[in-house]
């Protein structure tokens, strides 16, 4: 089965099958992690009752763990997380959960990629594209009990608000918390990775740009040309650019981005190499062979079979 071919879970079919009133329209969704796990033998089945064991969320997913463990795989790699976390799932993201439903506390969120793109914005790129992938690599995040505290507060808010069906401005007061809840979670891990916010440059911009463009067209633009192209730059300067901010080139970067997309494909079950190939638009799969194992020093086959 391709990536792209599992199924894409939208709010609609989480609230349908979850059956709660914690929501907002088909944007956003809140529930307690004992309360929804609980309902079913395994953590899948909240979503349909014969769901595959892969899928992938159409939108933001925030975990906070605050009692018991769970175990959650990201594009096929093993995040096994205890009390007092927060685990982010981005958007599209291939997802599979196993967990002890008895011994669970704690909350989930589920933000439409709508809502986020509609969320009012301190400046029009800002650090987004840093943020996100900051976050790839690094989806969950120990909390101290007070960040656990503020952070559950804030959940408890944005779901009486969501309830509250009648507000004048409900949509804008939702809107308004969730603000308040980004900047908290920013302000938590920038703290704990020292990260300190600044204006970015104008180099720094192209990065962002560049970052944002690769992220979209990686699997089916390869050159650099067509990235310069989207930026009404030459390729040179963006090299140079990327080289000097970074120390990798622009080739580099696009490398980089499908050999990561290369593994999380050959990870996926009932995948041929012959697919990730195609999907990653290499000319034939002995391309792609020669060009996977030059990067990582393992042929597509042996990487799938686990050897080193």
């Amino acid at each position: 089965m391709k990536s792209a071919d599992l199924p894409l879970i939208d709010i609609v079919q989480i609230n349908e099958n979850i059956g709660h009133p914690h929501s907002f329209s088909n944007d956003l969704v809140i529930e307690s992690l004992q309360t929804k796990f609980k309902a079913a033998d395994n953590c899948e089945e909240y979503l349909a009752e014969d769901a595959p064991m892969s899928v992938r969320i159409n939108g933001l997913c925030l975990i906070l763990l605050t009692k018991g463990e769970i175990t959650i795989n990201v594009d096929y790699l093993k995040f096994p997380l205890q009390a007092n976390t927060l685990f982010f799932i981005l958007p599209d993201h291939i997802l599979e959960v196993q967990c002890r439903p008895e011994d669970l506390e704690g909350k989930i969120m589920v933000i439409s990629k709508d809502m986020l793109s509609n969320m009012p914005k301190k400046n029009e790129d800002g650090d987004n594209s840093l943020q996100y992938m900051f976050l790839r690599k690094n989806p969950s995040v120990e909390l101290t009990d007070e960040e656990v505290s503020v952070l559950d507060t804030l959940f408890t808010l944005i779901r009486k608000r969501a309830e509250a069906k009648e507000h004048l401005f409900h949509k804008e007061a939702i809107q308004s918390l969730l603000f308040h809840l980004f900047f908290e979670l920013k302000n938590i891990i920038f703290k704990k990775n020292d990260i300190v916010p600044f204006e970015l440059s104008r180099k720094e911009e192209l990065f962002q740009q560049f970052l944002k463009l690769m992220f979209k067209h990686s699997r089916e633009e390869h050159s650099v040309s067509f990235y310069a192209g989207k930026m009404c730059i030459t390729p040179q300067y963006l090299s140079a650019v990327l080289k000097e901010l970074t120390g990798k080139t622009t080739n580099n970067w696009i490398d980089h981005s499908l050999i990561l997309d290369a593994k999380i494909l050959l990870k996926t079950p009932n995948m041929t190499v012959q697919q990730v190939s195609d999907m990653l638009n290499f000319s034939n799969q002995s391309t792609f062979g020669k060009f996977f194992k030059k990067h990582t020093g393992q042929s597509p086959a042996e990487f799938r079979k686990g050897k080193q």
